[in-house]
């Protein structure tokens, strides 16, 4: 009779960021699907209020991996890397009348923010290896109106 050896289930701890945000979503729906698909993973999702709350976790050993915005200046050491979501470059103007005319000459416009497309990003994006130009589809952020209102490229990180 041959008798199995029992499964090890390992759980990876990740500081998620805040409960509700997007990045904590994704991290539970991860967790989701691997309560679904694997039998030796599990990803426990751990709310942190800020990025250098979570780089201060994963210093201190309490959790496996991080959330880390792109911009937080962070001294670890880091063994794996994901970009979960892009950093768009936008240009917006809430008053300046010389940028409200020419948003409104593109046909972009919302309440109390307007976004400018960047027609050269594509250009910037040869220019700079670290840059790639990416579409932001037409009512891509939250809000009453549809923001932007219609498809833009924009370079991102």
């Amino acid at each position: 009779m041959l008798a199995l050896a029992p499964v090890e289930v390992r759980t990876l701890k990740v500081a998620a960021g805040e409960r509700g945000s997007n990045a904590h979503t994704l991290m539970r729906e991860v967790s989701d699907v691997l309560v679904r698909h694997s039998e030796t993973l599990r990803l426990e999702a751990l709310e942190s209020r800020n990025s250098s709350e979570a780089i201060s976790a994963i210093n201190s050993r309490t959790v496996d991996l991080a959330i880390i915005e792109s911009v937080t200046p962070a001294y670890i050491s880091i063994n794996l890397f994901a970009d979960l979501f892009p950093d768009y470059f936008l240009l917006s103007s809430l008053r300046d009348p010389f940028l409200l005319g020419l948003i409104e000459e593109a046909g972009i416009r919302s309440i109390g923010l307007r976004i400018v497309p960047i027609a050269q990003a594509e250009a910037m994006a040869l220019k700079g290896p670290y840059l790639e130009a990416v579409k932001i589809v037409k009512g891509a952020f939250d809000g009453q109106v549809p923001l932007p209102r219609e498809d833009l490229i924009t370079p991102s990180l």
